[in-house]
């Protein structure tokens, strides 16, 4: 997934976690597509945003109208998200893998964890690594 162009929307982040992104990303729509619309922890988006080829939210989300999309991620710190951590440290933490993603199947993995952002956007910043790292 090439998401280097300005097709990544973010909204509802901390100004940390924005400058920790590895890619350029609007805060607010510009277009009426995004290859990847991540929402913030509080879970709402409320934005005449057309479609979202991939979706990075929380597992409870708020929306004006069903937004379409080819792929939803859920982080958050319950069994049934996408993308959790099954234990957390000072500096890493388990990340879990519920269900495949991305063309990684159900896994843990040993992750470190960025400083100055909150769980949740550690969570999120895993999910975009992994979907960089696809093969498309």
């Amino acid at each position: 997934m090439d998401i280097s162009t300005n097709s990544c929307l973010a909204v509802g982040f901390s100004k940390e976690f924005l400058d920790r992104l590895p890619l350029g990303a609007d805060t607010e729509p510009r277009k009426a597509e995004y290859e990847l619309l991540l929402i913030g922890e509080s879970g709402e988006f409320h934005g005449k945003l057309e479609r979202a080829e991939t979706v990075v939210c929380p597992r409870r989300v708020t929306l004006d109208r069903p937004l379409p999309c080819s792929m939803a991620v859920t982080c958050g710190m319950t069994d049934d998200c996408t993308v959790s951590f099954s234990s957390i440290s000072e500096n890493s933490a388990l990340l879990s893998l519920s269900r495949p993603f991305s063309g990684r199947r159900p896994c843990d993995v040993r992750v470190k964890l960025r400083q100055g952002v909150s769980v949740y956007e550690n969570l999120v910043l895993q999910a975009v690594r992994i979907l960089e790292a696809r093969d498309d």
